[in-house]
């Protein structure tokens, strides 16, 4: 019988049984198959516009990767603005003022806001 080691014992058949290879070759397009479905799945995912033409294995890798980064930075909370000041008043009160509910809150006249970019830059 064939058997995958005993090529290491110089004991290789160089004609093994067609079964054999029948089921190896079969084997491999089974693992070729589950890869391609597994790019195929993973392009789906791209954003529209990025995969309208066929792209590479290899673009389609550098695609998600760049697509995932920009998730992160979407999901990235923004920078932090230093504490402002508080304006003093002539009567000694903060510039901060009270909620409802008690909590102070500094007066900030701008927002933050998120950088706009492409899904795919890096």
């Amino acid at each position: 019988s064939y058997g995958p080691f005993r090529a290491h014992l110089g004991l290789c058949d160089p004609n093994p049984p067609p079964a054999f290879v029948r089921k190896r070759n079969e084997r491999e397009r089974q693992r070729v198959r589950g890869v391609n479905e597994g790019y195929a799945r993973l392009r789906r995912h791209l954003p529209p516009g990025v995969a309208d033409g066929r792209l590479s294995k290899a673009e389609t890798l550098r695609a998600a990767i760049g697509y995932i980064r920009h998730l992160q930075r979407l999901l990235r909370p923004p920078p932090a603005e230093p504490p402002e000041r508080a304006d003093r008043s002539s009567d000694g009160e903060s510039g901060a003022s009270r909620g409802d509910g008690g909590e102070s809150r500094i007066r900030s006249s701008s927002t933050p806001t998120r950088r706009s970019s492409s899904p795919l830059s890096s």
